[in-house]
């Protein structure tokens, strides 16, 4: 609570980009959620969510983002929510299938945070690789944009 509390005072966002915390059942921060790109007038916001690696297959993510989206397509009255993941990110993936997204498209994006490390040979990345590919010497990495619109969801929840 105190250290949520200091989290979100710490955060200057701008009008269109809320933050939601993610405690753990003991009140501990162990997470954040982030609605931005929010189009009131068209009804959607993309979700963005991050959590400790310490707390991650717990359902922590899951039951946050099912309880944020009870609000979200009820009182809220939002029509559809976006958002992207990487395409190596399984558990992500399956949380958001999980709550009822679907894929309805794919992209490559630059991917900075591994330059320098060659995923091609690198064993610990045997398993992903096909996520992967260079083009025009730039490593690129597959995403999935995602969608849930509040008829799937009131449908997924019955």
């Amino acid at each position: 609570p105190a250290e949520r509390d200091e989290w979100f005072r710490a955060c200057v966002l701008p009008e269109e980009i809320y933050a939601l915390a993610i405690d753990d059942p003991h009140g501990q921060l162990v997470g954040w959620m982030v609605l931005s790109e929010v189009r009131i007038e068209e009804g959607r916001a993309t979700l963005g969510i991050n959590l400790d690696p310490d707390y991650l297959y717990q359902g922590l993510g899951t039951d946050a983002i099912l309880t944020m989206l009870r609000q979200y397509f009820g009182p809220w009255g939002f029509r559809s929510m976006w958002l992207e993941v990487s395409a190596p990110n399984r558990a992500a993936r399956r949380c958001y299938k999980k709550c009822g997204f679907v894929v309805i498209g794919r992209k490559w994006c630059q991917e900075t945070a591994l330059a320098g490390i060659d995923i091609f040979k690198d064993s610990r990345f045997t398993d992903i690789r096909r996520y992967f590919r260079i083009l025009n010497g730039t490593l690129e990495m597959l995403y999935y944009d995602m969608r849930l619109t509040a008829g799937a969801w009131r449908l997924f929840r019955e």
